[in-house]
C-alpha cells in the first residue's frame, strides 16, 4: 500500500486552520473586538490576521511533517505530530477563548515543550520534519514572551 500524498495532510491541516480561524474571527466580531484590546495590552503581538496566518502555516507544517513521519519506518513516532496538532488546534478552547491569561501562558509553555520534544524525537526519522516542528517551538516561544506581563 502506497503512503498518502503529503499534500493530503497539508491540505487537511490548512482546512482545519481555516475553520478554526474563521470561528475565532466570527466570535471576536461578536465580542466587540476584544482582540484589539489585547493588542494594546500586548504591543509585541502582531495583528490578529497575522497570528491566524502564522498558525495556518504552522498547522500546514505539521501536516507535512506527519506525512514525512508516516513515510519513515519509525512507527513509534506516528502519534507525536497529531498530539501536537490537536494541542495547538484546541488552544482557543482550553484557554476559554483567550480569556484566562494564566491558562494561556501555561498553554504556550505546554506547546513550546511539546513542540521541542516532538522536534527532537523526529530527528531520527526526518530532519525536515524536525525542523518544521522547530518552527512551532519558536513561535510558541515568541508567543510566550509577547503575552507575558511583568508584575508591577
Amino acid at each position: 500500500m502506497r503512503p498518502a500524498s503529503p499534500w493530503r495532510w497539508v491540505l487537511g491541516a490548512v482546512a482545519s486552520a481555516a475553520l478554526v480561524n474563521g470561528l475565532l474571527f466570527a466570535l471576536d466580531l461578536r465580542t466587540g473586538g476584544s482582540g484589539q484590546r489585547s493588542r494594546a495590552e500586548f504591543p509585541l503581538l502582531p495583528p490578529a490576521w497575522v497570528i491566524g496566518l502564522v498558525w495556518t502555516v504552522l498547522l500546514a507544517f505539521m501536516g507535512w511533517a506527519q506525512a514525512l513521519v508516516l513515510r519513515s519506518r519509525e512507527r513509534g513516532l506516528h502519534g507525536l505530530v497529531p498530539l501536537l496538532y490537536f494541542n495547538c488546534l484546541l488552544y482557543p478552547v482550553y484557554t476559554a477563548g483567550f480569556t484566562h491569561e494564566a491558562v494561556g501562558v501555561a498553554g504556550n509553555l505546554l506547546t513550546l515543550a511539546l513542540a521541542a520534544y516532538v522536534a527532537g524525537r523526529l530527528q531520527v526519522a526526518t530532519r525536515l520534519g524536525a525542523a518544521l516542528m522547530g518552527c512551532v517551538a519558536l513561535w510558541a516561544l515568541f508567543a510566550s514572551f509577547a503575552t507575558y506581563r511583568l508584575p508591577g
